[in-house]
């Protein structure tokens, strides 16, 4: 087919683009590969496909917002050129704007697949007149249904004696505990709401493969085998070479690794795949575009259309966890839940065997001169927590350390299937190598207690403990 030759974008593209003379050759280069007229290594392949999504990446941050027709039409034909020459054949055309983005998502589309519960519905359990009580209790009966695990004796025990299990022992699931390896807050980025933004002045650390390694031992102590490593978007640090060697060096030491880093392109996740990582969590922060672009002004996070791609392309690289989530605090929670269930299904419809996680991190600090633009309270966050557990009964519901130890053991007993415990967001927080790590951290960790600490109220409440991350 037409759109699937990547010669035919010289059809539309404008003669008078300055980029023409440059580009040219790499279509000549591409065509008879795409054509099956040349063989060609795997390698070479991928090299032809990353040069070929590289000038996809570069037309969406000269034009943006402003692309003419012509344009998308040619950012579409460089789409699926770099999955037919990855993947010997395209995969089927698609709209990501009409398949993702949209603020006005039918019942239909919400409750498809989700009968598991009378509050499947959004407009119920978003509703302040439905009492929280009763939609909190039906979300833990879905969450038990699919994550029910058999705890040890030992475990059943000592929560007949839990404060948390009021009557005897309260029936619990599957608890997957994982920290945060940070190993650099440089970043080129100018978000609003994050620290670690390019203009604040803040104490710069980018991690040596040995200096990640040391935290990572540290975490092993406390009992973490799965890590989140999370870096901020810097590529002349933050590079590929640079986080597939972080990955297959704790691989290597048979830790379970998931990634948390800047959009990347399709042939960077495959090589991450290939050293070991095992998924991929990154968050559309808001999914109403013209606020976005508000709260990301300059820097490669710009781009609404490559990060919300990039969890596509992270699955056609071969991750096999995608980890979603919104900002919450940005913008109205009740819309950008409804993207959120969207994307989710989109992602689903195309690629069933791989398995979701979604987590609502919320803003509770943030730098000066940023104020957030919607307070969302601790009930309006159960119950968007809730909505994601009506809508996705199988997929990992994440909570991080930024809420407070209260909040954390309440949700815990609804919907939450994985915690962060012991948390630092500062790189080199976990060896001491630094003073005031304070002062180079993305955000504030609310919940102060220690791995052990909440490891064992978890246990006293009945809850059996996934440590490896290797139970997808």
């Amino acid at each position: 087919m037409a759109c699937h030759r990547l010669d035919s974008a010289t059809q539309i593209w404008p003669t008078t683009d300055e980029d023409a003379d440059h580009r040219l050759p790499l279509v000549e280069q591409a065509a008879p590969v795409l054509y099956a007229a040349a063989t060609s290594s795997a390698d070479e392949r991928e090299s032809l496909a990353e040069k070929i999504e590289r000038w996809r990446y570069q037309r969406l941050n000269k034009y943006g917002p402003r692309l003419s027709a012509n344009e998308r039409r040619l950012i579409a034909v460089l789409d699926l050129a770099t999955s037919k020459i990855l993947q010997g054949h395209p995969r089927p055309p698609k709209a990501p704007r009409a398949a993702i983005h949209s603020g006005a998502c039918s019942e239909s589309q919400l409750d498809k697949g989700t009968r598991s519960s009378d509050f499947a519905g959004f407009e119920a359990v978003l509703d302040p007149h439905v009492p929280l009580e009763e939609i909190a209790r039906e979300a833990a009966v879905v969450t038990l249904r699919h994550f029910r695990s058999l705890p040890s004796e030992a475990t059943q025990r000592t929560a007949r004696n839990d404060e948390l299990a009021p009557r005897g022992v309260t029936p619990r699931w599957r608890m997957r505990l994982y920290a945060p390896l940070y190993l650099s807050n440089y970043c080129v980025n100018h978000c609003l709401y994050c620290a670690f933004r390019f203009p604040n002045e803040l104490d710069r650390v980018h991690l040596s493969v040995d200096e990640v390694i040391a935290g990572a031992e540290v975490l092993r102590t406390q009992g973490h085998q799965h890590l989140l490593v999370v870096a901020g978007d810097f590529p002349k640090l933050t590079s590929t070479d640079y986080l597939v060697t972080i990955i297959r060096e704790l691989v290597a030491r048979e830790f379970s690794v998931a990634v948390e880093v800047a959009a990347q392109g399709t042939v960077s996740y495959a090589k991450m795949v290939r050293a070991g990582a095992r998924g991929v969590t990154l968050y559309q922060e808001t999914y109403q575009e013209e606020l976005y672009s508000r709260l990301h002004p300059r820097g490669p996070k710009l781009w609404f259309d490559w990060r919300l791609e990039a969890p596509e392309r992270a699955a056609e690289a071969g991750m096999k966890r995608l980890g979603l989530g919104i900002l919450v605090g940005l913008a109205d929670p009740a819309l950008d839940i409804r993207c959120l269930v969207r994307h989710g299904r989109y992602l689903l419809d195309r690629f069933p065997e791989v398995k979701l996680a979604f987590s609502l991190p919320r803003i509770h600090e943030a730098p000066d001169g940023f104020k957030s633009g919607v307070a969302v309270d601790d009930e309006t966050f159960i119950r968007l927590y809730c909505a994601l557990r009506f809508s996705f009964p199988t997929a990992d519901l994440v909570l991080s350390t930024r809420e407070p130890r209260s909040l954390r053991d309440r949700l815990a007993r609804i919907c939450i299937t994985q915690m962060s415990a012991g948390s630092c967001t500062a790189p080199g927080g976990y060896t001491g190598i630094e003073n005031g790590s304070h002062t180079r951290e993305q955000f504030p960790v609310f919940d102060h207690r220690t791995t052990s600490q909440v490891a064992d109220a978890l246990e006293r409440s009945g809850f059996d403990l996934s440590w490896d991350g290797h139970d997808d």
